[in-house]
């Protein structure tokens, strides 16, 4: 904690010398030091003391503003730090909304399924790749609401983009990644037709995997 007092702490003159460490020369030390009957090596003692003293308090004081600077700056970077993630984030989202526009009436669930895949460690680099993991994800998240919704990519080839489902002989790829919500782990989902869990396995999160924390 700062040594510098608080705008909401109220402090005397007294506690603040203590708490920057300031060197006070008392009645005593200043009668000795003057006083024509004290022996030089003694009054040589007490100017040594009193260096040593304001040195002490010099460094403190030092400290305690360094310290109370580095405050401010860290809480400016942290700020900067959490929009420049929440900005990175809607990005991604948008990019990925742009490829499978199918499931962006189902928002929440792809974010889900962001938030349970986030913990791999085997994640792909390709923006193309981790969104077809996250869409496959979410789709196996969407059926139980929706048995008949069909995840249809915009492969930028005509294929349509927008929501609604399309019937079982379209063209559009079936995605052949097995979903980590249809295997047995640690997702539990309020959907009709029971519970369904992930495999994804337990680990350290990637960062910058949509996250803004």
């Amino acid at each position: 904690m700062s040594q510098i007092p608080n705008n909401n702490i109220q402090l005397t003159e007294d506690e603040i010398a203590r708490r920057l460490n300031k060197y006070v020369v008392n009645d005593e030390t200043a009668g000795s030091l003057f006083h024509p009957d004290t022996p030089l090596p003694q009054k040589r003692q007490l100017l040594q003391q009193m260096l040593d003293g304001a040195a002490r308090h010099a460094i403190t004081a030092s400290n305690a503003v360094l310290e109370h600077r580095f405050g401010e700056h860290q809480k400016s970077f942290e700020d900067t730090d959490r929009i420049a993630r929440e900005m990175y984030r809607d990005r991604m989202f948008d990019k990925f909304f742009g490829k499978y526009g199918t499931l962006k009436d189902y928002r929440k669930l792809v974010e889900d399924s962001v938030a349970a895949l986030s913990s791999r460690e085997d994640l792909p680099t390709d923006d193309d790749k981790l969104f077809e993991m996250i869409a496959n994800e979410a789709t196996s998240r969407v059926k139980p609401l929706k048995p008949d919704f069909v995840l249809v990519p915009d492969d930028k080839s005509g294929a349509p983009a927008g929501g609604g489902s399309q019937s079982a002989g379209a063209s559009a790829p079936h995605p052949t990644h097995t979903p980590a919500s249809t295997d047995a782990g640690g997702y539990q989902g309020g959907t009709a037709g029971g519970s369904r869990q992930s495999s994804v396995p337990a680990g350290r999160a990637e960062p910058g995997l949509w996250d803004d924390n």
